[in-house]
């Protein structure tokens, strides 16, 4: 997902994880009913379910940390996904993420890796977040 490893990137990274997660059955269905996605009767998750963990409290407060001093908000600009193995309901995943903030322009990258216990890979993402300023937005 093209991941900066210049040194400056590397300083300002923030890990998390891993952090074990799982494909709640009616959690799913709770989603799967707010974002207008069908269920599958394979109770495969759309790839973008990540998204429920990432609003988890300590990825949500790790992600907010990044801009908070700063009186600033997010402002979601990209989000792209690449995967490898389909998360199904009933299962459990190690999840990671990496967190970066870059000064032009100024936003957070969230990159978040799903593996299964065993260790396989089954979905990379990347999210964008440009940091704008609160006044900017009419606060």
């Amino acid at each position: 997902m093209g991941a900066d490893t210049s040194s400056a990137a590397l300083a300002q990274e923030t890990r998390l994880g891993p952090i074990r997660v799982r494909v709640d059955k009616d959690r799913l269905a709770a989603f799967c009913r707010e974002t207008g996605f069908k269920e599958r009767p394979d109770g495969v998750a759309p790839i973008c379910f990540i998204s429920v963990w990432l609003s988890s409290p300590d990825v949500h407060s790790a992600i907010s940390r990044q801009f908070a001093a700063e009186n600033k908000l997010p402002l979601h600009e990209s989000q792209s996904f690449d995967c490898r193995l389909p998360l199904r309901s009933g299962e459990s995943y190690d999840l990671v993420v990496a967190l970066r903030h870059e000064e032009a322009p100024p936003r957070v990258v969230v990159n978040a890796e799903v593996s299964t216990l065993q260790g396989s890979l089954c979905l990379r993402a990347e999210t964008l977040l440009r940091i704008v300023s609160r006044g900017g937005l009419g606060a």
